[in-house]
């Protein structure tokens, strides 16, 4: 690894160039990753690894989004050849990357540190968010979540730790292995047809609700959990997938101050009502033939909501985050 190269010396000091990219350290061309993010959950702590660097801050010199394992599981019957697959669970993905603190002086080095040390607490959990390019398209960027599977590896050698330098190397165990949009896409499942616009022509037609129905294209890797929002009133509220025939229904009439919240996702499925703020568990009121597990599927989907009543008007969203096996 090759150090950064100061200007002459100046008013007795070593100045270090105005801005730094990884071609300053001699290790290859551009990166396709702009730069990547982590924020502790825990205590609010935030760090940012540009791929530039124009006067102090982190550059991030090497990126790997590393893989999701598969554990296989298999039987073998009498005779076979081979053996029948009947699942294939995804294993821990380990990131790693290797970036360098610039700082003006080993004391702003050291803050730095600091800094990056109460973000890298192996105890806690991280948010990362990979900013990356799209063939020429306008940066994307994805997320995952884990923990630090050490504290920060900071480099000894003198070529890569000085008063404007600081090599170190760093990786997560994330235990969800998939990459995630970084917020909610969001499907309303109410329309609305017909009324008035301005300027209008006679005769017009009255605001009419349309169909309760709605295609979805999930553009993830694998099936997508949703979160289901159901605003009362409503007798029998119900969201269905109609491409796959899956659905979930409650059998408890919602008020009209009372909003329905279902989560599908694994680890975290929930059924709560809310009212006055105050969320309650409502899991007991399941339609027995509901299935809470609940996805999106690759592709097209069909979904259709009903409040058990024609003439009930409902605001109903279902929220989703795509997944994705790589970036």
């Amino acid at each position: 690894m090759a150090t950064i190269t100061a200007h002459p010396k100046l008013d007795g000091q070593l100045k270090k160039p105005c801005g730094i990219s990884r071609q300053h350290l001699k290790i290859g061309g551009k990166m396709k990753y702009e730069s990547i993010e982590l924020t502790n959950e825990n205590n609010g702590h935030h760090v940012l690894f540009e791929s530039f660097v124009r006067d102090t801050g982190f550059l991030l010199q090497d990126f790997d989004p590393g893989v999701a394992p598969a554990s296989f599981k298999t039987a073998k019957g009498y005779g076979q050849d081979g053996v029948t697959k009947y699942s294939a669970p995804l294993d821990i993905r380990n990131p790693r990357f290797t970036a360098s603190i610039i700082g003006n002086g080993l004391a702003e080095i050291e803050i730095l540190k600091q800094e990056l040390d109460f973000v890298m607490n192996p105890k806690d959990t991280l948010t990362l968010k990979i900013n990356y390019e799209t063939h020429g398209t306008h940066p994307e960027s994805k997320i995952i979540h884990g923990s630090p599977d050490q504290s920060v590896d900071y480099s000894t050698n003198y070529k890569t730790s000085n008063d404007f330098l600081q090599e170190f190397k760093g990786g997560l165990e994330c235990f969800d292995p998939y990459y995630t949009d970084p917020v909610d896409n969001r499907i309303a499942l109410t329309s609305w047809e017909g009324g008035l616009s301005f300027p209008f022509t006679m005769p017009f037609t009255l605001a009419h609700r349309g169909a309760p129905t709605v295609q979805v294209f999930n553009q993830g890797h694998v099936p997508a959990p949703v979160l289901i929002v159901f605003k009362g009133p409503a007798v029998y509220p119900k969201v269905e997938n109609l491409t796959t025939g899956q659905y979930v229904a409650v059998q408890k009439p919602l008020l009209e101050d009372e909003t329905l919240y279902i989560n599908t996702a694994y680890g975290q499925k929930s059924i709560e009502i809310e009212k006055n703020g105050v969320r309650s568990n409502g899991y007991n009121y399941i339609d027995l033939n509901s299935y809470l597990a609940l996805t999106l599927a690759v592709g097209d989907n069909v979904l259709k909501y009903s409040s058990g009543r024609q003439d009930l008007t409902n605001a109903v969203e279902v929220r989703f985050r795509r997944r994705f096996l790589g970036i």
